[in-house]
This record gives C-alpha cells, sequence and structure tokens, in this order.
C-alpha cells in the first residue's frame, strides 16, 4: 500500500512539475515575441526541428 501512495505522490510531483516548467517557458516564448506553436509540439520530450534538445535525465548527475 505505501509504495502505491509513493508512486502516485511521485507521479503528481513530476506532472506539476512540468506543468510549471511548460507555464514558464510559454511566458517567456510570449514575451520575446514567439508563437505557442513555435514552442511545443504534442508529443513528449521533442521540439521543433530548430536544434534545441529536450531535457532528460540521464542518470549522471554533478557533484
Amino acid at each position: 500500500m505505501s509504495e502505491d501512495l509513493a508512486r502516485v505522490r511521485m507521479t503528481r510531483h513530476q506532472h506539476l512539475a512540468k506543468n510549471r516548467q511548460q507555464s514558464m517557458l510559454t511566458r517567456s516564448a510570449e514575451e520575446i515575441g514567439l508563437d505557442e506553436n513555435d514552442c511545443w509540439n504534442s508529443n513528449a520530450n521533442q521540439c521543433p526541428s530548430n536544434g534545441c534538445q529536450p531535457y532528460n535525465s540521464n542518470g549522471a548527475s554533478m557533484s
């Protein structure tokens, strides 16, 4: 039971963090005059082909 609760809490935390990041990036894009459609692709972790790289945690960390 506690594992299920931990999984639900972690999933919710990740969802909220992603929403906050997307909101901040959308506001920043609007400030510099980009259209929202230029910023987001409907597929997760994909950017338009303008050279940007999505953030992926790959297990590496700084110490």
